[in-house]
């Protein structure tokens, strides 16, 4: 190695240069993603809090939705680079929006280790949380107004589209929320699940996530039918189609059963499990905007089918399985009190709520922005 002599401060400095590391030795971006509120196109307000199951990887978020994984590519992957890719994870959390996951393989590196090529997912929109709205219907003089219907018959995908027309509220709202991710396009349809004879127990408690049960015997358990979690609570209930049966002992004693998606909320032991049966389903109506896992709402082309006596419907599409759920459309009959509430609604910027009947002769319409709150109070006062 050939060294070199400087003169600095009146002293000889003699040193030895080491050769300079490859680019992939050096800590640098792994992965990255813009965040934006879906709603508005803009990063979020809020402070994004970013997460790696990965070992070795540093996540990291900073001011203006920019989030991220950090590392040094040449002690985290082999040389020369593997043919099949590894991937990396991400999750992200900001306070009025959905949790968010990312995942991908790395992008192929033919330089490895000289040059190195981070991930980019690109500009990420976030979802806001779902917004329960609730409120009272009053006439003119204030005192409520009983049996009027308060239904969604406007809405704006985004904050800006308000300066134009409404569209068509072709919506409903899921009770446990997506359990996996859906493309545009995916389908949405009536397949009304009747609760068959025999109810089951649930022998041990589930955690949310869980994707497996302890039933008290499987007795007339089949592969990819649907499973009602504690039935006759439609806000509660949740419908998972089986994905393995424990056969090990005999269908009369306790087994396992494992689902092909995981549960959106915890349920305890004791609870009913039933076994469904299927009835025709109806008409396919296709997604108009991709769904992501947790999501409530579900915009589609139409509402084909779809009615408040047929309560549960199949969402089939993408890589993974179907998927059954309790569901509401956007309507809500007023109490004596006046009193109303509609399902969790998000993924629009504005609603328009419309009250008609009741005995008056006009309908009581009123503007709701939604802004990512769990509650929205919106009385509407007929003229």
């Amino acid at each position: 190695m050939t060294s070199t002599l400087v003169t600095a401060g009146g002293l000889d400095w003699q040193y030895w240069a080491e050769t300079a590391p490859p680019a992939a030795a050096r800590y640098q971006v792994i992965a990255r993603a813009q965040l934006v509120d879906e709603l508005t196109g803009a990063p979020p307000r809020v402070p994004a809090r970013a997460s790696t199951p990965l070992r070795g990887l540093d996540a990291c978020a900073s001011a203006g939705g920019l989030v991220g994984l950090a590392g040094r590519p040449a002690a985290l992957y082999p040389d020369p680079w593997p043919g099949v890719a590894p991937r990396v994870a991400l999750a992200v959390e900001a306070a009025g929006f959905l949790p968010l996951s990312l995942a991908a393989d790395l992008p192929p590196q033919p330089g490895f280790p000289a040059s190195f090529l981070p991930l980019d997912f690109g500009t990420v929109g976030l979802h806001r949380r779902p917004t329960a709205i609730g409120g009272r219907a009053v006439d003119a003089a204030g005192a409520p107004v009983a049996g009027a219907t308060v239904a969604v018959t406007g809405a704006w995908a985004t904050v800006e589209a308000l300066l134009g027309p409404s569209a068509a509220p072709n919506g409903v709202s899921l009770w446990a929320g997506l359990y996996a991710d859906r493309p545009a396009g995916a389908t949405l349809r009536r397949r009304t699940l009747s609760i068959l004879a025999g109810p089951k127990r649930l022998l041990q408690a589930a955690a949310a996530g869980a994707t497996r049960l302890k039933l008290s015997n499987r007795q007339g358990l089949l592969l990819n039918r649907p499973l009602a979690i504690e039935p006759g609570d439609p806000e509660r209930t949740e419908y998972l189609s089986v994905a393995a049966i424990d056969t090990t002992s005999s269908d009369d004693q306790p087994a396992w059963v494992t689902l092909h998606h995981p549960l959106a909320r915890p349920h305890p032991a004791g609870v009913e499990v039933a076994r469904t049966g299927f009835n025709v389903p109806g008409a396919a109506n296709p997604l108009v905007r991709d769904g992501r896992r947790g999501d409530r709402t579900l915009l589609m082309a139409g509402l084909a089918g779809l009615s408040p006596g047929n309560p549960t419907i199949e969402i089939s599409g993408g890589p993974a399985a179907e998927e059954y759920h309790g569901f509401a459309l956007w309507q809500a009959p007023t109490g004596p009190d006046g009193r109303y509430r509609l399902p969790p609604i998000h993924r629009l910027a504005h609603l328009e709520l419309t009250a008609s009947g009741g005995g008056q002769p006009q309908p009581a319409r009123r503007l709701v922005t939604l802004v990512g709150e769990a509650e929205a109070i919106a009385d509407l006062v007929f003229p």
